[in-house]
């Protein structure tokens, strides 16, 4: 019994080891994402600003009303946000 272990054991080894890996990036990534929260305010703004940026380069968008009003309200809600999270630090 104390020979080379079994290939059920040994692939349920390799998938024990890719569990907690997986579990360790997904607490890294939580980690990083919580840290992230303070930027949301900031990305809101620079992806309004990028939605009027390409809809003006386009020149097929700039027609569309429902185009500068989603940009219009992802810069306020990012300026909110931004305001709300300065205030709030956690």
């Amino acid at each position: 019994m104390g020979g080379k272990p079994t290939f059920f054991a040994q692939t349920l080894s390799c998938l024990r080891k890719i569990a907690l890996f997986c579990v360790r990036i997904e607490l890294e990534t939580l980690n990083l994402l919580i840290g992230m929260k303070n930027y949301i305010g900031i990305a809101g703004i620079v992806l309004g600003a990028l939605i009027l940026v390409i809809s003006y380069f386009t020149k097929t968008l700039v027609d569309y009303n429902w185009v500068q009003i989603l940009a219009l309200l992802f810069i306020v809600a990012g300026i909110v946000g931004h305001i709300i999270v300065t205030k709030h630090p956690s």
